[in-house]
């Protein structure tokens, strides 16, 4: 391996990223039980585009941080 390219190293998860900054990826029978939702419905809301995911050939993941973000988006009432 050639010094010039140190993206190439693996040191974490994920390319060039190291644990701290690495993220959870979920796939979605372990978002459903996360959420206590039905994998029917987090298929549904995958496919009218209301929560976000990562497309990766024919296999959804869900970016925990991101799906943090998209709860406290969900809020309503007083304090949302």
């Amino acid at each position: 391996m050639s010094n010039d390219m140190p993206w190439l190293k693996l040191k974490g998860p994920i390319l060039g990223i190291n644990d701290a900054q690495a993220d959870e990826y979920l796939d979605v029978k372990d978002l459903a039980s996360w959420l206590k939702m039905d994998s029917g419905r987090i298929r549904y809301e995958v496919f009218k585009s209301r929560i976000p995911y990562i497309k990766i050939g024919r296999s959804l993941r869900f970016s925990k941080k991101d799906i943090d973000l998209w709860i406290q988006s969900q809020k309503r009432g007083k304090n949302g």
